[in-house]
């Protein structure tokens, strides 16, 4: 399942979409942003998408932290 946000635009996170990986291919091309892998390790080592950026496990207690350093003004895209 992918979400995307886009800071840039000010919006609030209940802004954000779920996309379908077809929704998903189509909307990354329109608006190019960073993958950020939100699983844990183990499920990324499972398998992830060969594009991802980043890895910050939602589970970690440094999960905020990870979070807050990332640019307001990038487009995000969260796999999960």
């Amino acid at each position: 399942m992918m979400s995307q946000r886009d800071s840039s635009s000010g919006s609030s996170a209940s802004d954000n979409k779920i996309l379908s990986a077809e929704q998903f291919r189509e909307q990354r091309q329109k608006s190019p942003g960073k993958i950020i892998d939100v699983r844990t390790p183990e499920e990324h080592e499972e398998g992830h998408l060969a594009d991802t950026d980043m890895l910050i496990d939602i589970k970690s207690d440094a999960f905020d932290s990870e979070i807050s350093k990332l640019d307001k003004n990038e487009t995000y895209y969260l796999y999960c």
